[in-house]
């Protein structure tokens, strides 16, 4: 009797557990979804790296290195993405040579 009693008990926790699995990941889902939504602005346009390299007609590793001196404005994302703020990118476009001397 005691060993029905804790199959009953164990197979009901799993079968609990069992339907809050699809809840608990769709929450968790909405919740990384959010904290991405968050984490770019939606009044600014953001670029990636390929869109930065076709701008400036460079090589990825140009835009590593350019990023690396301090020469390429970036940001990341909680997930370590990285992206561009397309306005940031068009001022350094304007002022390369002044404040990025990008050209160099």
């Amino acid at each position: 009797m005691h060993d029905n009693f804790e199959s009953l008990i164990g197979k009901t926790v799993r079968k609990q557990l069992s339907e809050l699995i699809p809840e608990l990941t769709q929450a968790v889902s909405l919740t990384v979804i959010g904290l991405i939504k968050e984490s770019f602005p939606k009044e600014e346009n953001h670029l990636t790296t390929q869109d930065v390299c076709r701008m400036f007609n460079i090589h990825p590793q140009t835009a590593n290195r350019w990023r690396r001196n301090g020469r390429l404005p970036y940001h990341t994302t909680p997930g370590r993405k990285i992206y561009y703020i397309q306005n940031e990118i068009m001022g350094a476009l304007k002022d390369k040579r002044a404040k990025f001397n990008l050209l160099n």
